[in-house]
């Protein structure tokens, strides 16, 4: 076995040698490409998966924002048609017309806001909260309102000041109205926190 070994050319030897090598070093090659494209491939997806993730979250933010600020229109609008109702600058009829309108876009999914809000963005919620128990006041306000209206035969037989609940004056009314936009304005805030940390 030895003999037949020694009978081989020394060039064989090296050939051999070679192809190995060779070959080690292709296979070798090939992995640190391969392993190289995969961190790559790897980089750029998570890349991706962030950007669509941004985009969508800036999305998200952006119908919020639009459907927030309806909201708040339409309460300070609803809030102002009944405060000029109430100083019989307008008339019940009128101002129901104008409610009907305000009220029938569809643009107001107000519920899309808190669910929105519930998925995506939990930390602007305790805002929100502060604002819906002002708008849960100035509610109670046009409730009255249509109620006192419904029950005298015509919008506000009584001054303001006859208004039950917590609005005693027009004063307070007033104040009420303020509130909303205040509190409006630190839910905007939290949105455009959001927006510029997206």
């Amino acid at each position: 076995m030895i003999d037949l070994l020694n009978q081989i050319p020394p060039t064989v030897y090296v050939a051999l040698f070679t192809a190995s090598f060779t070959a080690i070093a292709t296979l070798t090659g090939v992995y640190l490409t391969n392993r190289a494209n995969n961190q790559r491939l790897k980089i750029q997806f998570d890349y991706e998966q962030s950007v669509k993730e941004r985009e969508f979250r800036r999305e998200k933010l952006e119908e919020l924002y639009l459907l927030f600020k309806n909201r708040v229109y339409v309460l300070n609008k609803l809030c102002l048609l009944y405060l000029e109702a109430a100083k019989k600058s307008s008339s019940y009829w009128e101002t129901i017309g104008i409610e009907g309108e305000l009220t029938s876009s569809k643009n107001l999914d107000f519920n899309r806001i808190s669910l929105i809000i519930d998925l995506y963005f939990g930390d602007i919620k305790p805002v929100y909260e502060e604002f819906l128990k002002i708008e849960e006041r100035a509610e109670d306000f046009i409730r009255s309102s249509r109620f006192k209206a419904l029950s005298a035969g015509r919008f506000f037989e009584y001054s303001l000041g006859d208004t039950p609940g917590d609005y005693s004056s027009k004063d307070e009314f007033i104040f009420l109205v303020k509130s909303i936009s205040t509190e409006a304005d630190r839910v905007f805030e939290c949105i455009n926190k959001k927006a510029s940390s997206t």
